[in-house]
């Protein structure tokens, strides 16, 4: 919940009304599910008459997914493995293998791997994964888990 609040009128006018507590009060209650702006007019002892304007953003929930396995085996289906991401303003994707070696990275969920390191078919085998995002309001997500590789 937001409260905005203007001065300096004897009346006042906020639109659109979505969302809000009131609408001709010189301080209003938002609580948006979704980014609006709202503009509120202001008329004081004189019959001037003032606008204003202020957005309010809304983020929704950051979130980032990746599968548990996949298949490169050339079949068409799961050969690539990407990871799914909301709301996030960047994302770092390493995968290591049970030594400890990296064997892939990746700076964004497009960037997919295909079980390969240097060109060469990596063996089946459970790869450790670190999953690092910065979300639209700075927040830091950090998942681990493992990837079954499976031919």
């Amino acid at each position: 919940t937001v409260e905005l609040s203007i001065s300096g009128g004897i009346s006042y006018v906020w639109s659109p009304s979505d969302y809000l507590n009131t609408t001709n009060t010189s301080t209003v209650t938002t609580s948006p599910l979704e980014t609006i702006t709202y503009t509120v007019s202001v008329t004081n002892e004189f019959g001037c008459v003032n606008h204003d304007e202020i957005t309010i953003t809304v983020y929704s929930e950051a979130r980032m997914a990746i599968p548990k396995a996949f298949t490169p085996n050339g079949d068409g289906r799961n050969d690539v493995l990407y990871y799914y991401e909301k709301g996030m303003s960047k994302t770092n994707l390493m995968i290591f293998n049970r030594w400890g070696q990296m064997v892939f990275e990746s700076t964004g969920p497009n960037i997919g791997w295909d079980g390969k390191l240097n060109g060469v078919d990596l063996e089946m085998d459970s790869y450790t994964y670190y999953l690092t995002g910065t979300t639209l309001v700075n927040e830091i997500i950090n998942q681990k888990g493992n990837i079954s590789l499976i031919r």
